[in-house]
């Protein structure tokens, strides 16, 4: 069990959790990597079923990365999951990330 004390990670994995719970595409939905041209640097995927869909991309290193991410399946409304900031993507988008910055998108009904 996990003692939920007041500490800066109990808001990040209770929104993960509640998305796991509640969203189709990490339930079962299809998985695609998406190439960034720096994937030693940068993780980026697409978890999709149904109308829903999930795009991540995390910077996994101590520098800033520019990368520009191409694909069909990203089109489509969004709004970030940990700041609720509404973006809609089109099938390229840049993405500047800040060290070990990450960005979860849920795609939305708009």
């Amino acid at each position: 069990p996990i003692k939920w004390r007041a500490n800066y990670f109990r808001r990040f994995y209770s929104l993960l959790f509640h998305l796991y719970q509640k969203n189709k595409a990490l339930n079962g939905g299809s998985f695609k990597k998406i190439r960034t041209g720096r994937d030693e640097a940068v993780y980026a995927c697409i978890r999709e079923k149904d109308e829903h869909k999930i795009v991540a991309v995390l910077n996994l290193s101590p520098n800033e990365q520019q990368v520009r991410l191409n694909s069909l399946s990203m089109y489509g409304h969004y709004r970030g999951l940990f700041t609720g900031r509404k973006k809609t993507l089109h099938f390229s988008e840049t993405f500047v990330l800040q060290p070990w910055e990450y960005k979860v998108l849920v795609s939305t009904d708009e």
